[in-house]
């Protein structure tokens, strides 16, 4: 069964900034584990290493591949694929700044980052404005994603809080046991689109 990576965020801007050599095939990095990465490609998931030449020509950790980027891969002597090359990145969700040293690529390529707080006794508005910082900094578009509204006895007063640190930035404010708000997150969950979660310390037992 040929896969399609359209569903994995594929577009033609990607595909023509990666210039495929005779043999070589597109694929996206779904995960990694030390120098190893788990890739999707039309044929389906296959396990990758970079090659000895892009990593002698890494100037640093950030130029390594990273979960979400896209990559042309290419079959070496012992049939393990090899990352060749790795497409311009056109969002960067990081820890520090990826041109220091220090720096580390948490994801690559994300569309929206759903930053989730919950409005229970998780609350905190200083946490909030930390990531949504870093969500701004990535290239992505920050959604704020209120959690446990049902719970909740002083929604407005949060809500306000809310909106005096985020400006511009969506706010869903949603309860999983009322139902409140999850047509809301749908627009954001199409075909294609790449979303991150990060939970500020909210329960992954229930929204």
């Amino acid at each position: 069964m040929t896969i399609n990576l359209i569903k994995y965020g594929l577009t033609t801007a990607i595909q023509a900034d990666l210039t495929k050599e005779n043999g070589q095939i597109l694929g996206r990095i779904i995960g990694q584990h030390r120098d190893w990465y788990q890739v999707i490609t039309t044929a389906g998931e296959c396990s990758a290493q970079v090659t000895g030449k892009l990593a002698y020509e890494a100037a640093s950790p950030a130029a390594f591949p990273a979960v979400g980027d896209w990559v042309c891969l290419s079959s070496s002597a012992d049939n393990q694929a090899q990352i060749e090359a790795i497409a311009p990145r056109q969002s960067v969700l990081a820890r520090g700044a990826v041109n220091r040293q220090d720096g580390q690529i948490i994801a690559t390529n994300i569309n929206t980052i759903f930053i989730c707080m919950s409005l229970n006794a998780d609350f905190n508005v200083r946490r909030l404005e930390r990531y949504l910082t870093i969500a701004w900094d990535s290239g992505a578009l920050p959604v704020i994603v209120l959690t446990k509204a049902d719970l909740c006895t002083d929604l407005a007063t949060k809500l306000r809080a809310v909106a005096d640190v985020s400006v511009g930035v969506p706010t869903i404010t949603c309860s999983v046991e009322t139902g409140q708000g999850l047509d809301e997150l749908q627009p954001y969950l199409t075909t294609g689109q790449t979303v991150a979660s990060w939970a500020l310390r909210v329960s992954v037992s229930r929204l």
